[in-house]
């Protein structure tokens, strides 16, 4: 008997010890890159049986628990086009909490790739519903709050990110929002955060092409976005034709719904500082202002919705000597004939040698403004405290000072 119980004890010690090397050798092996690739195909495997669409990465790479490289990450949409494909994403985990419901990363890197993002011409879904549909489908007793998320540093380089609703037609000029098309777009932002469905960041750069012609050289900004508006504090914006600076743009509304109805839903709170703006840039935005390029500067401030736009502070200046200051109220300029004017000029200087170098909007019938020798003979325009209230067909303007050449 004290035979068989030497041969059992051996026979555990032994096996113990091949278990525990076995731990050891498994410890050891899920940190090679050629192991984690491994498991991570075969979830990919599963991932895209599950949701009957092709998902791929080639190779990955976890460093203990906080640092994760994913290399080749390729995922098909339900109608096998294309949805992303980035050759590298790196992560790194600062702190996970989830007893308070909490994930702080440290730095997320996407490099080389394209994103396409579309609605379906018929039902109007997103391509990537299937991915959040699937991941949020899990059932639950208690109701959980979102999760808050925050990151140190997001930084994309050499991404093109691509939009379409195919719902809607193309435009054949300037910036589509339904069909947008970016290149090379580099971002990098730090503070990253998401808490009760409020989005911030500080935008230190971002840069990009888009397929309309429009180039955006630098943008830098402090930025939060949630169902109750964009708030934009410190812009830049730089192109190769204007430099723009914003200490603030605050596009305030009642719920994300709101954009489709821009016009009459979203209310303009921005100051403008003295900038360089091509009104070919802005052409780009405004499509009726197609072929203009002059170059004004501006500043001021601006409230109000769209239709009901207030301009005060202006300080417009056009070409050598044209300079315009003061209040604009613009109304709905759909309902022109409904319209009521209430503007206050604090002071014009009008030169007409400088409208006649401005070149019109390709729709119009001339290329440049003329004027006939009577007009001619003015030269310019010079007037204080001008007021002009009343309607589009019949109105009062009144000046303390006017003067011509």
């Amino acid at each position: 008997m004290t035979k068989v119980f030497k041969i059992i004890g051996r026979f555990l010690g032994i096996s113990l010890e091949w278990i525990l090397i076995t731990i050891i050798v498994f410890a050891f092996a899920i940190r090679t890159s050629p192991v984690q690739t491994y498991l991570a195909q075969k979830a990919t495997e599963f991932l895209s049986k599950e949701l009957n669409t092709t998902i791929r990465i080639d190779k990955v790479s976890i460093v203990f628990i906080d640092r994760v490289a994913l290399d080749g990450v390729f995922i098909l949409d339900q109608q096998k086009d294309t949805l992303a494909s980035i050759e590298t994403i790196y992560v790194t985990l600062d702190e996970l909490n989830l007893d308070k419901n909490y994930i702080k990363l440290g730095k997320a890197e996407l490099e080389k790739g394209r994103i396409h993002i579309n609605r379906d011409k018929i039902t109007g879904d997103y391509n990537y519903w299937f991915l959040s549909d699937y991941f949020s489908s899990g059932k639950s007793t208690s109701v959980k709050k979102p999760m808050k998320i925050s990151l140190s540093q997001l930084q994309l380089s050499d991404i093109n990110f691509k939009y379409d609703d195919y719902r809607k037609d193309y435009s054949t000029y300037g910036m589509d929002f339904d069909h947008l098309n970016l290149h090379n777009v580099f971002l990098n932002a730090t503070d990253f955060s998401s808490d009760k469905g409020v989005i911030t960041a500080k935008i230190k750069e971002l840069r990009a092409k888009e397929k309309s012609g429009f180039i955006l050289t630098k943008f830098s900004a402090d930025a939060a976005v949630s169902s109750k508006g964009i708030k934009v504090q410190n812009a830049t914006i730089i192109t190769p034709l204007s430099k723009i600076y914003l200490p603030k743009l605050h596009l305030l509304m009642n719920d994300y719904a709101d954009i489709q109805t821009f016009v009459d839903s979203v209310t303009f709170d921005g100051l403008l500082a003295k900038s360089k703006v091509s009104l070919k840039d802005v052409s780009y935005f405004a499509h009726n202002l197609e072929g203009m390029d002059e170059t004004v500067y501006v500043k001021g401030k601006v409230n109000n919705k769209v239709d009901n736009l207030k301009i005060s502070n202006l300080d417009l200046r056009v070409g050598k000597k044209t300079l315009i200051k003061g209040t604009l109220n613009l109304p709905n300029f759909n309902e022109l004939n409904k319209a009521f004017f209430n503007e206050n000029i604090e002071y014009a200087y009008v030169s007409l040698n400088d409208l006649k170098k401005i070149k019109l909007p390709k729709s119009a019938e001339d290329d440049y403004l003329s004027f006939d020798k009577y007009l001619e003979r003015l030269a310019y325009f010079e007037a204080k405290d001008v007021r002009l209230d009343g309607f589009y067909s019949q109105f009062v303007i009144a000046a303390d000072y006017v003067n011509t050449n």
